[in-house]
């Protein structure tokens, strides 16, 4: 099986923002995985209209900084990945500028993100 979470009608839903959702989901002996090993990358060729800068105020989570952008925690990751974070785990500094994908983009980012894996 090589389908999305969204397609498997047996598996709970997750909401449209998650990590997982831009995986396939595999099963083996009645048990789903994500093969998280796959390279995501942002488009090289976005244009820059789509972004914004945004100075981070203090140091905060990325959970915390993607609920105070997206109005969500789950788009944590996007925000890692638009801005080449390789150590998730550690805060970002206050003062630290960072590109943000403006909201009304996010959907279509996604989608272009899923269509390469």
């Amino acid at each position: 099986m090589s389908k999305y979470h969204t397609e498997i009608p047996n598996l709970p839903d997750i909401g449209e923002y998650r990590f997982e959702n831009i995986f396939k989901v595999y099963t083996d002996n009645s048990f789903y995985f994500y093969n998280i090993l796959k390279t995501i990358n942002i488009p090289d060729d976005l244009q820059d209209d789509i972004f914004y800068k945004y100075k981070i105020p203090n140091p905060m989570s990325w959970h915390v900084l993607s609920n105070t952008l997206y109005g969500t925690t789950d788009l944590w990751w996007l925000i890692v990945l638009v801005n080449n974070i390789s150590d998730p785990v550690s805060l970002p500094r206050g003062g630290t500028i960072i590109k943000v994908i403006k909201p009304g983009f996010v959907t279509q980012i996604l989608k272009l993100i899923s269509d390469q894996l």
